[in-house]
């Protein structure tokens, strides 16, 4: 199981590593330092320190193969706030390891891809799961925004251009996409922003 994250949903990362471990399946592992407002924007402790604490504390088995600095074409690029751009740099220097950093988006699709390939070895790629709103993961653009929630088999028309949902569909690799958090709470008819805190105190 290939899993690609931004730091915009470290829960669903979460969940979905907590899944693999339960049903005993490789989770092989790449996160964007990237993040939006509410995702694992504390400097000291992103995404990959997360990852990193709970394979140090023998949670989860999962292979961390790298991380890219995400923003735009995965370049730590048009963030939402300009002050993000040197914390990135800097949070990058101070985890090490394999940091993705290629020229171009298409460049660093093809990293992550071969990271993937290798790790998994002669069982491949059964699925891969793109978490968050990372370039690299549905390529960026409007039409990325689009892409179907949950798991699509095939490819289909106005697929984005680039990005590592789109490479493996179109190697017959199912993809699971979790981004669009609304839309998967009304299918699954879950409470969207639902507080239960304040439910509480608003119990008779």
């Amino acid at each position: 199981m290939a899993i690609g994250a931004s730091g915009s949903f470290p829960g669903f990362l979460f969940a979905v590593l907590s899944a693999c471990e339960a049903r005993e399946l490789k989770a092989l592992v790449i996160c964007s330092l990237g993040s939006s407002m509410y995702g694992a924007t504390r400097p000291g402790f992103t995404v990959v320190d997360m990852v990193r604490e709970f394979q140090e504390q023998g949670v989860l088995s999962c292979r961390l193969l790298g991380y890219s600095l995400g923003g735009r074409n995965d370049r730590n690029e048009a963030l939402l706030f300009p002050e993000w751009g040197p914390l990135v740099m800097a949070e990058a220097r101070r985890l090490g390891g394999n940091c993705i950093m290629e020229p171009t988006l298409e460049a660093s699709v093809a990293w992550c891809a071969e990271l993937y390939e290798e790790a998994a070895g002669a069982s491949g790629i059964a699925c891969f799961v793109g978490i968050g709103g990372a370039g690299v993961t549905f390529g960026g653009g409007e039409e990325g925004a689009c892409f179907p929630n949950g798991l699509t088999r095939r490819p289909f028309e106005e697929m984005p251009q680039k990005g590592l949902l789109r490479y493996y569909l179109e190697r017959g690799i199912p993809v699971i996409h979790l981004l669009c958090v609304r839309k998967l709470c009304e299918r699954w008819n879950i409470p969207y922003d639902a507080n239960p805190f304040v439910w509480r105190k608003m119990r008779p």
